[in-house]
């Protein structure tokens, strides 16, 4: 196995390899970008290099772009797996935020509904910035998803939530006041996510809990009826991660119990948003 290192010739980059930390892609789960393209990228994202050399979690006000920011937050937002593997290999920060409380990494990769850099920071030393909030206003990287994400799929919601976005640390107790805020939707006049969420927690819920039947033998072997829960699995995807989850895969207990959780809550939400907007016109 072949280990990083910068091109040399440069005391910069000779003082940025004995930062590096010795991991290979096996240990960083993936394929990380070579040298002379990383430093292509960084230079056409117009960050100063030898601002970059010196300090790899330095922030940077890149052109044509809103905040300062480090490279491991530029390419969370941009999606680039392997460019945040290669900065990770090279000393960057997984959970450095922004000096201005704007931005971190797991928020960044969030918000732009990149769900493969979001579980690699997670595995990565970002565990616990699943429900980090940001120094300004109320974003955390799930109310990110639902509110700055268009688009009708929610499943980087959905993994954040199962994650414990909305729990206590230590805790798979779903908070309804931290879900109240997270779940709640601006003012911008963005698509509500609630109701897709809670239809996906009820079906998940009743999904889990039919499959747990199944596989505890409860089930009658006679032909399936309409009635039958063994038709809440037709025409469903997953069903082979369901084998997976109750083969200890995932921890099946506590995640059925917070869908059921979320579902009974968000209901409730929901209920209180429609009394607030009647009561408006009364």
């Amino acid at each position: 196995m072949s280990y990083i290192s910068l091109s040399p010739g440069s005391l910069s980059a000779e003082r940025q390899t004995k930062k590096r930390r010795k991991l290979s892609s096996i240990d960083v789960g993936g394929p990380i970008e070579d040298t002379n393209t990383a430093i292509q990228k960084l230079t056409n994202a117009h960050f100063n290099l030898e601002r970059y050399y010196k300090d790899i979690n330095d922030e940077h006000n890149l052109k044509n772009f809103s905040w300062e920011v480090t490279p491991m937050i530029y390419f969370c937002l941009k999606g680039d797996l392997k460019m945040c593997r290669y900065l990770f290999v090279n000393g960057a920060d997984c959970r450095k935020g922004s000096d201005d409380g704007i931005w971190f990494p797991m928020l960044a990769a969030a918000s732009k509904k990149h769900l493969h850099v979001c579980k690699w920071l997670y595995e990565h030393g970002a565990r616990d910035d699943i429900r980090r909030a940001t120094n300004v206003g109320v974003r955390t990287p799930l109310w990110d998803t639902v509110n700055f994400s268009f688009g009708a799929s929610t499943s980087t919601s959905q993994w954040l939530i199962l994650n414990g976005a909305l729990c206590q640390k230590d805790s798979d107790t779903i908070d309804d006041t931290r879900m109240r805020r997270d779940l709640n939707p601006n003012d911008k006049g963005g698509p509500d996510k609630r109701p897709q969420l809670l239809l996906w927690a009820q079906e998940t819920a009743q999904l889990h809990s039919t499959f747990l039947i199944f596989l505890g033998g409860t089930i009658s072997a006679a032909p399936a009826q309409e009635s039958s829960p063994l038709q809440i699995f037709n025409g469903k995807s997953g069903i082979m991660e369901l084998i997976g989850d109750y083969a200890g895969v995932e921890r099946r207990a506590s995640k059925l119990r917070m869908l059921r959780q979320l579902a009974d809550l968000l209901s409730a939400f929901l209920e209180d948003t429609i009394w607030d907007i009647n009561l408006k016109y009364i």
